[in-house]
């Protein structure tokens, strides 16, 4: 019967990547429709006030989730295109789980420093 477990484990290892990548994608999709949003309105992102809540709203009608989870969503989309782009990757491809990624982004978001920021980057992800 235990000989069969670790062709169940093999599975459920490669089920948590899939999910891991889903969310990695999930992430870069919204940073695209960001992207998007910020091409159409350019320098004028910052007078219009909503162009944040527009695209969480956006997002939480595309995916019928919360407006507070959109939104959450588009902050670390950001995160992963903007800031931490090489941990993104390896969420991207399943190396990580989103909790941890989260919880990398969270614990650099004082961070200033772009140079810093890199070289965070760059040493998380190995």
């Amino acid at each position: 019967m235990f000989d069969d477990a670790s062709s169940v484990m093999e599975r459920l290892r490669a089920a948590v990547r899939t999910e891991n990548r889903a969310a990695g994608e999930r992430l870069a999709v919204i940073g695209e429709l960001d992207v998007l949003w910020l091409r159409q309105v350019g320098e004028r992102e910052t007078w219009w006030t909503d162009t944040l809540e527009a695209i969480t709203a956006e997002v939480a009608a595309a995916l019928v989730i919360t407006h507070g989870l959109a939104a959450s969503y588009l902050e670390y989309s950001r995160a992963m295109r903007l800031r931490l782009p090489r941990v993104g990757e390896l969420l991207r491809a399943g190396d990580i789980d989103y909790r941890t990624f989260q919880t990398i982004v969270y614990r650099t978001d004082l961070i200033t420093d772009s140079d810093v920021l890199a070289a965070i980057d760059a040493e998380l992800a190995v």
